[in-house]
């Protein structure tokens, strides 16, 4: 099984459709990995420690909703990507319990936003660490 390390969090890409979920798994000791839940290329998940110190933001942010074709996905060069593309079957993410994961059309609403107070809960991201964007 392949996992990919998403615990630093970021735009999920891949995977959409309703049948395509992507599994996510939490270390629970060892190299035993459990499954925590599912979610779809498209939705942004934040970081244990972001989702922590930015709860009421995110949560008003994922409060909206709306069709998915509504709103198009545009990121730039300097986005946090997850790519599902190429996972096999069986494959999924490596996250941390207390993560947050924020519907599509939210994410293609507020992606900037969504980025920057995920990178203000991770000290070692580039947008923490005053590179340019």
């Amino acid at each position: 099984m392949r996992i990919t390390d998403a615990r630093l969090g970021g735009l999920v890409v891949g995977r959409h459709g309703t049948n395509d979920d992507i599994p996510m798994y939490v270390h629970v000791g060892g190299g035993v990995f459990e499954l925590s839940g599912l979610m779809h290329g498209g939705e942004f998940i934040v970081s244990h420690e972001a989702a922590t110190k930015h709860q009421e933001a995110i949560e008003k942010i994922n409060a909206e909703k709306g069709a998915a074709g509504e709103m198009p996905l545009r990121y730039s060069s300097k986005t946090s990507v997850i790519n599902t593309n190429l996972m096999p079957p069986g494959g999924g993410l490596w996250i941390n319990h207390g993560q947050f994961i924020v519907n599509w059309f939210a994410t293609a609403k507020h992606l900037e936003t969504l980025e920057q107070l995920n990178a203000d809960g991770n000290p070692d991201s580039f947008l923490s660490i005053g590179l340019p964007l």
